[in-house]
């Protein structure tokens, strides 16, 4: 390899980590601003300075989310200030890390939930506390309370909170989704029975009756049973528009 080729290839080296790891800031609006990023202190209040094309600073309220020096930061309030702190777990719960009063290092540790409520962790009485903060994760708050999750494995608490967070929101949207199936299919059910309602039909008094049936069923997240639907498709079957209705509620 030429001198020549070894100094390009260095170059490339050297100057690829700073290319991939470019500072930014995310604002409120969702813009991202590329430059250098560093912290300093205006007053009281923590702000982000940007040296880029053109210098800016940016107040903790205006941003949010801060990548500097391949490190991921957001401001939070807590202790009645904000201030930016360093992500080291992200998620409905963050693990932080921030900065002591009057220290130059990321020292202390904080549990922040995206309701707003955070907490720092405590080296004495840590059970109790988490116990306390975790409440609507009962299977996570087992796993502390026997001593199989303690403060050295915060980061699995974090997970699998989050985990379960995830879980029980997936599970709510999911019975969202089918109760509002359900009403949609019960709305095609009355439809229906009206129709049958202000038909000649001999039989159709009989036949508003297991239509209620079945929409009972349907009402419990459950599907009426075979041989009802069975007898409903035979009764149905000499209109075309009926039959088609029952069918798209049975979906």
């Amino acid at each position: 390899m030429t001198d020549k080729i070894k100094i390009t290839a260095l170059s490339f080296f050297l100057m690829s980590p700073f290319i991939q790891a470019q500072d930014y800031i995310i604002t409120n609006k969702g813009d991202t601003i590329k430059g250098r990023v560093s912290f300093l202190m205006v007053g009281k209040m923590e702000q982000a300075n940007l040296k880029g094309e053109s210098k800016a600073t940016f107040s903790p309220i205006s941003v949010r989310e801060v990548f500097m020096r391949n490190e991921r930061y957001k401001p939070v309030q807590h202790a009645g200030e904000i201030q930016f702190m360093k992500i080291l777990r992200d998620g409905y719960l963050s693990y932080l890390s921030f900065r002591l009063q009057g220290g130059q290092t990321y020292d202390g540790r904080l549990l922040h939930l995206r309701d707003g409520r955070a907490i720092e962790i405590a080296t004495i009485g840590f059970k109790k506390q988490m116990n306390n903060f975790l409440l609507d994760c009962p299977a996570i708050m087992a796993q502390i309370e026997n001593g199989e999750l303690s403060r050295n494995d915060i980061e699995k608490i974090v997970d699998g909170y989050n985990a379960c967070i995830e879980k029980v929101s997936s599970a709510r949207v999911e019975k969202a989704v089918t109760t509002s199936n359900n009403k949609s299919k019960l709305d095609i059910l009355q439809d229906l029975m009206a129709d049958v309602s202000k038909s000649d039909l001999s039989n159709k008094d009989d036949l508003i009756d297991m239509l209620n049936d079945a929409g009972e069923k349907i009402n419990q997240g459950k599907k009426p049973n075979n041989y009802l639907i069975k007898i409903l498709k035979q009764s149905l079957a000499a209109n075309a528009e009926w039959l088609s209705k029952f069918e798209s509620v049975l979906q």
